[in-house]
């Protein structure tokens, strides 16, 4: 099913399935596929809101088959950062991990301080869902 709901927004796209041979390749011997590429630079936001601007979707997914687009009005979208990035880190990433431990909880703890910085700087408060 195709959803384009917070924060699955940006990959909305990108919701093709890894075959067995080429899973197994990735994660048990760390190769990538031949037919793998990327850029050969780093990516960021800039200029985003002038796409989104240009090109509004709103959020929200196909329900029981195609061409039935239902717009999602509680989940966030482009035009509120701090909406995105609250319910990216209180409600995605909590669900996921509700009561992480030791590495993981570093980890988290960090990656969501990134994706903070990377997101909404001085736009809104950082949350802190496992605590500072």
């Amino acid at each position: 099913m195709f959803s384009f709901v917070s924060p699955r927004c940006k990959t909305g796209a990108d919701a093709g399935q890894l075959d067995m041979v080429t899973a197994c390749s990735f994660f048990q011997q760390s190769r990538f596929p031949d037919s793998f590429f990327h850029a050969n630079d780093s990516g960021s936001g800039d200029g985003d809101k002038i796409v989104f601007a240009a090109h509004p979707i709103q959020p929200g997914r196909n329900v029981s088959g195609v061409n039935n687009y239902v717009v999602n009005l509680t989940s966030a979208d482009f035009s509120d950062e701090c909406l995105l990035y609250n319910k990216f880190a209180n409600q995605t990433v909590r669900g996921l991990y509700p009561s992480p431990t030791g590495d993981l909880l570093t980890s988290l703890k960090a990656n969501l301080h990134f994706f903070y910085n990377a997101i909404t700087p001085g736009s809104c408060q950082e949350v802190f869902p496992y605590g500072e």
